[in-house]
């Protein structure tokens, strides 16, 4: 399939979420026109405030559980592209098994809708994650992640466990499946599509925040996870809370201009793409922020990270093929530092 270039009509889902704010930036700074959904009104017009750019506007779209929740904006968008960022989820600790659903028929009905309108559309790009390929509590040790991996571990676990499985488990197995039925449809229905598709994997996205966040406590869960470390006690802390390695670590800056590349580069059809770079725990977060002099950074215990070797991610072919580049962890710590700091500065006081 041609690759889409600006200024093309684009359409970005959740369009208001902590990700999707950056990816309609990425997409507009580089010339797309961009059609945002947004749940509500006043979301809507944060985001008009926010890009303050004509070839910006939003469509409401209420509940994006509905089978058909796109239909009337992909029928009447004319759109080229099609950047699909919400997804839907539900902790139910009644019912794990009901987690899967909505957010494996939150990927789907895109795709059944794109089918059934998208006749301009030629590329949909999915954001999925890295726990697509990596399970929960990866093994310990050296191995390299990349595109050939997928979790398979987390998936049969999952079923295993039925009712007693817990919330963590239920989520990675749901980013899984979604995206492995989003393959599967374009598979089974590869007569009949006239466009194909792009996945995006990126793994803990930390970085500057520009969506509508109203408190610390309303964070995505990178953030706070980052903002609940830089305000622990050293008292509280240990050796093994810190040193705990919790996975790749990526600006979202770069998982945004990811999102767009895989529009522009033809090559990026039919391709999934790890977007993920430093392996990272709170150690390593504290040393980037007391290195850089930020003030009242926990010490920590230095050193306690290197009691095991990471993993590593590969990210070649995203380097390669659409062009990225990575921040290094502790420009990435700052930066996400003082975006917080930013935010929120009363915490910071």
């Amino acid at each position: 399939m041609p690759s889409i270039a600006a200024p093309a009509k684009v359409l970005v889902t959740g369009a208001s979420g902590f990700l999707a704010t950056n990816v309609t930036k990425s997409l507009l700074d580089a010339g797309y026109t961009v059609v945002g959904t947004v749940r509500s009104t006043p979301k809507g017009e944060y985001l008009n405030k926010l890009y303050d750019n004509t070839s910006f506007s939003y469509a409401i779209v209420e509940d994006i559980e509905e089978p058909d929740a796109f239909d009337e904006v992909v029928k009447t968008g004319a759109f080229e592209g099609i950047v699909h960022t919400a997804s839907p989820f539900h902790v139910n600790d009644g019912d794990p098994q009901a987690m899967v659903g909505p957010a494996v028929n939150g990927t789907t009905n895109i795709l059944k809708t794109t089918l059934k309108f998208g006749s301009t559309v030629k590329r949909v790009v999915i954001t999925s994650s890295a726990i697509a390929m990596l399970p929960l509590q990866p093994p310990r040790g050296a191995y390299t992640w990349s595109e050939k991996d997928w979790n398979e571990k987390d998936i049969s676990d999952f079923e295993a466990a039925g009712s007693a499985a817990p919330g963590g488990l239920a989520y990675t197995a749901s980013k899984t499946l979604a995206e492995r039925a989003a393959w599967d449809f374009v598979a089974q229905h590869k007569d009949a599509i006239s466009w194909d598709l792009s996945v995006i994997n990126p793994s803990y996205i930390f970085g500057p925040i520009i969506h509508e966040v109203s408190s610390p406590e309303k964070l995505n869960t990178s953030h706070k996870l980052f903002f609940d470390a830089i305000k622990a006690k050293q008292d509280t802390l240990t050796p093994e809370s810190v040193g705990y390695y919790f996975g790749g670590l990526v600006d979202v800056r770069t998982v945004a201009k990811a999102h767009s590349q895989a529009l522009a580069v033809e090559e990026a059809g039919g391709k999934r793409f790890l977007v993920s770079d430093a392996q990272w725990s709170t150690q390593d977060i504290y040393d980037a922020l007391n290195k850089a002099g930020i003030p009242n950074t926990p010490e920590g215990y230095p050193g306690a990270q290197h009691a095991e070797t990471y993993n590593v991610h590969d990210n070649t072919l995203s380097r390669q093929l659409l062009g990225l580049e990575f921040p290094s962890l502790e420009a990435v710590a700052v930066d996400t530092y003082n975006s917080l700091k930013e935010r929120f500065p009363g915490a910071f006081a």
